[in-house]
């Protein structure tokens, strides 16, 4: 039996202002857009409390700022829009996750690569388990760019390692994937 569920990517925008020297109060994943944590203090936090049913959330990822898109000015150069005093308007999306089932009792490969730090997914094989259950369930394949959360229970904030042995050694795996935003 093949399960998932998967919530829909949605983009939504905030305006912020820090011409007064204000502090965004955000942390971001090494080398991304993706916030890693959100501070208690800054205007972030602020705009939080002030809009709760559109608060920024833990793993929201920047995709622009001030019209500048991640796509041709890279997470750097967003990075130095928002560390100016300015009035900020912001696009993020918030990725989904969903989990899927991989059997492989039958000694098959999974057919993936991932970086062994962040479990980003690197390269996906067109045959293998995960070659299978994108051939099932198209619209919740496992694509590059893709993240693993969890396998079995054990979670990618535990140690990555763990992760990563559990989906070598396991025969039935239960993977809680990211999707790309």
């Amino acid at each position: 039996m093949v399960s998932t569920s998967a919530a829909m990517v949605a983009a939504y925008s905030i305006q912020l202002n820090t011409s007064d020297g204000g502090k965004l109060g955000l942390n971001f994943a090494p080398g991304s857009l993706e916030i890693s944590q959100i501070n208690s203090t800054g205007v972030v936090a602020a705009w939080n409390a002030a809009h709760p049913d559109d608060a920024v959330g833990h793993a929201d990822r920047i995709i622009e700022v001030n019209g500048k898109g991640a796509k041709t000015h890279a997470a750097a150069g967003l990075l130095e829009e928002l560390r100016k005093p300015q009035e900020l308007n912001i696009v993020l999306c918030r990725a989904f996750s969903f989990s899927i089932q991989l059997d492989k009792r039958n000694d098959q490969s999974l057919g993936m690569t991932f970086d062994p730090n962040t479990l980003k997914i690197m390269t996906v094989g067109t045959s293998g388990v995960v070659a299978a259950w994108n051939q099932l369930q198209p619209k919740f394949s496992v694509q590059r760019g893709d993240r693993v959360l969890e396998v079995n229970g054990n979670r990618a904030d535990d140690g990555a390692s763990r992760v990563q042995d559990e989906l070598r050694r396991s025969e039935e795996r239960r993977v809680g994937k990211e999707c790309r935003s």
